[in-house]
């Protein structure tokens, strides 16, 4: 399976933002992270469109093919450092589907594995403060647009 290995936070529950210290206090989970186009069809007859579904999958063979989390619609809205943000709408399982943010440190080393337990307390380091899952759309500046680029 394709994808990336993160140690990633949820930002939300039920819907709502965590408290920054709940985010900095929330000991990261390892998973392969993977997102995927898939082809939604509607019922009314609309034409299919094009989504993004990330999908974050245990590390051992146990778990066979059962992810641990899903984000359908989803983006990834920031990215610096070892850390990616990916946003999107994670279904449920009774009731609406809710917004929902991950905020993935991207594992680079396979020897990280081997790091003790203790190397996983220091990944907040990673995350920007302050860490917002909103995007905002700003403009170019007038002069950046005129300017031709090679």
């Amino acid at each position: 399976m394709a994808g990336m290995w993160v140690d990633v936070v949820c930002l939300r529950r039920d819907g709502n933002k965590l408290a920054q210290h709940e985010v900095r206090a929330a000991v990261p989970l390892r998973a392969r992270l993977t997102v995927d186009t898939v082809v939604v069809k509607s019922a009314s007859g609309e034409p299919a469109r094009r989504a993004e579904v990330a999908q974050l999958w245990p590390s051992g063979e146990s778990h066979g093919d059962t992810p641990l989390g899903t984000l359908e619609y989803a983006n990834v809205s920031r990215v610096g450092g070892a850390g990616l943000m990916v946003v999107g709408v994670e279904p449920a399982r009774s009731g609406p589907a809710r917004p929902q943010a991950w905020w993935c440190r991207i594992v680079l080393d396979g020897a990280a594995d081997d790091m003790p337990s203790e190397w996983r307390h220091t990944w907040p380091g990673s995350m920007p403060a302050p860490l917002t899952d909103i995007v905002v759309h700003r403009p170019m500046p007038a002069h950046a647009a005129a300017t031709p680029r090679a």
